[in-house]
């Protein structure tokens, strides 16, 4: 039985700690941007972290390998991740505080790497590496200014693209923070409604972050719009990663009942084994 979540309350938001500073003069945090939207794969042009190619490209190459395993087992490890790294710029760019957003951005980590252990040593490292070597980025980070070419992600789901895309009009402060947010929606392979609260909760934090009043009333309209349409059929249809990865599930699981069935019609019964027991037995 599908469950019904009309009771969930947008309003209320939950603190999505962390960031690392990317975009700026100084990248120090070894992580990952986001996989590309087409096959859920990370390309090196997806990698933001780094201050020039060279840096980009070490640091892909060194999450790439420490964490070769976790890459392979879950695509969706590094969304989070890089979340971390997107807020944790926007804290800079804001002057929010150094220290504050240097925790903030290792809290973020530890719970990324929850139930994911093999990479916690190195994102342990990045983390020490802001905190130790953040001063310089921090600082340039008050003269950093949005780009022209800033790219600003918004939903596929044609009845909240115009919504989301009101957003970033309402709240200017989090451009960067609301377009991961979006990004992360778009690649979420959970169910409807979990990938309508995680976007929820995304959007809350960032508002609570730009603080204006007509930030907070656009992230609660399309927080509202957004529990509606997840309570509909036809937004699991749309949701192509969570209907291949269903389909997965069952055709792994037809296949394991298909080799079982095999293997226990070819193994010979203990009637059988009797028979051909007395047959060659000396009387």
């Amino acid at each position: 039985m599908r469950k019904n979540y009309d009771h969930v309350q947008c309003s209320v938001p939950t603190v999505q700690h962390g960031m690392l500073n990317v975009g700026h003069p100084i990248h120090l945090v070894i992580l990952m941007r986001i996989v590309t939207a087409v096959d859920g794969r990370l390309e090196f042009d997806d990698w933001h972290c780094g201050s020039s190619d060279f840096t980009r490209r070490m640091s892909f190459e060194s999450i790439t390998e420490n964490c070769e395993s976790i890459i392979k087992e879950g695509r969706n490890f590094p969304v989070p991740v890089n979340h971390c790294c997107v807020v944790h710029d926007e804290c800079y760019t804001l002057q929010l505080g150094q220290e504050k957003c240097d925790e903030d951005f290792c809290e973020c980590n530890r719970r990324a790497t929850i139930s994911r252990r093999d990479c916690v040593d190195l994102l342990e490292a990045s983390c020490s590496l802001v905190q130790l070597f953040g001063f310089g980025a921090y600082h340039n980070s008050a003269n950093y200014t949005e780009p022209i070419d800033f790219v600003k992600q918004t939903l596929r789901a044609e009845n909240l693209r115009k919504h989301y895309s009101n957003i970033y009009s309402s709240c200017p402060k989090v451009n960067a923070t609301t377009s991961s947010c979006a990004m992360q929606y778009n690649m979420c392979d959970e169910t409807p409604i979990e990938c309508a609260e995680e976007l929820s909760r995304c959007l809350l934090d960032a508002a609570a972050v730009d603080g204006s009043s007509l930030c907070h009333e656009s992230v609660n309209e399309v927080c509202d719009l957004l529990v509606k349409d997840a309570n509909s059929w036809r937004n699991t249809l749309r949701n192509s990663h969570f209907l291949w990865a269903s389909l997965l599930r069952i055709v792994m699981g037809a296949c394991v009942v298909l080799l079982l069935y095999c293997v226990l019609r070819l193994r010979p019964s203990s009637s059988t084994i009797d028979e051909k027991g007395k047959r060659y037995f000396p009387v």
